[in-house]
C-alpha cells in the first residue's frame, strides 16, 4: 500500500505463458494516474498488454508497468510518449497481461553486457506499476487534447511522468520461470 493506492495481483504458470492479474485500487480522495497502456515499439502506438520485465541480482522477475528515466549517458533519438489511465478516487483497475515463456527481458534502458545468452530460470516473480498523482500531475489538462488513438489513456510529458512517478510495488511469488535474453 502506497498513501492509499494499493496493488494486488495473482500469476497463474502455464506451459508456454504466465497470466498475471491485477488490480490497482485508489483508496484515496484524489484522482491517480496509472502508468498504462505502454507506447509499442518502433513507433508502434499504444501496446496495451505490453510491460517491462528485467531479474534483479536475486534473480526475481520484475514485470512493471512504468517509465525509466533516461540514464544520463545515453542519447535516446526519441523517448516514448507516455499515456497513463485516470483512476478516479474510490475506484478499482483491472487489467490481465500474458507473457510468453520463456520470458524474454525487455528493459528500454538495460546494458547489454548485463544480458546474458542460454535459459535461466527466475527464482521468484513480482508485479509493479507506477502511477502518478491528481498533484504530480497539475498539467494533464493541457494534455488531455493529445487523446488520439486511444480514448482511456491521457498523455502526458515524458519528463513529469518519468521522473515523477511513484511505484506500487507488489511481494515476491515464489515461482520459477523461464527467462531468455
Amino acid at each position: 500500500m502506497d498513501d492509499g493506492v494499493v496493488l494486488e495481483y495473482e500469476v497463474e504458470q502455464h506451459d508456454r505463458e504466465i497470466v498475471i492479474d491485477y488490480r490497482v485500487l485508489n483508496e484515496t480522495a484524489k484522482t491517480v494516474f496509472l502508468l498504462t497502456p505502454l507506447s509499442g515499439t518502433n513507433g508502434e502506438g499504444i501496446a496495451p498488454d505490453r510491460a517491462y520485465t528485467f531479474l534483479d541480482e536475486q534473480r526475481v522477475l520484475h514485470v512493471t508497468k512504468r517509465l525509466w528515466p533516461v540514464p544520463d549517458h545515453m542519447d535516446v533519438y526519441m523517448p516514448e510518449v507516455p499515456r497513463m489511465t485516470e483512476l478516479p478516487a474510490g475506484c478499482e483497475y483491472t487489467e490481465t497481461l500474458s507473457i510468453g515463456i520463456p520470458v524474454q527481458l525487455s528493459h528500454p534502458y538495460m546494458d547489454v553486457d548485463k544480458r546474458t545468452d542460454g535459459p535461466r530460470q527466475s527464482t521468484g516473480i513480482a508485479l509493479s506499476v507506477g502511477y502518478l498523482t491528481a498533484d504530480d500531475a497539475k498539467d494533464l489538462s493541457a494534455k488531455n487534447e493529445s487523446r488520439a488513438d486511444d480514448e482511456e489513456s491521457v498523455a502526458v510529458d515524458y519528463e513529469t511522468a518519468a521522473y515523477g512517478q511513484r511505484l506500487l510495488e507488489g511481494e515476491v511469488l515464489g515461482l520459477q520461470i523461464g527467462i531468455s535474453g
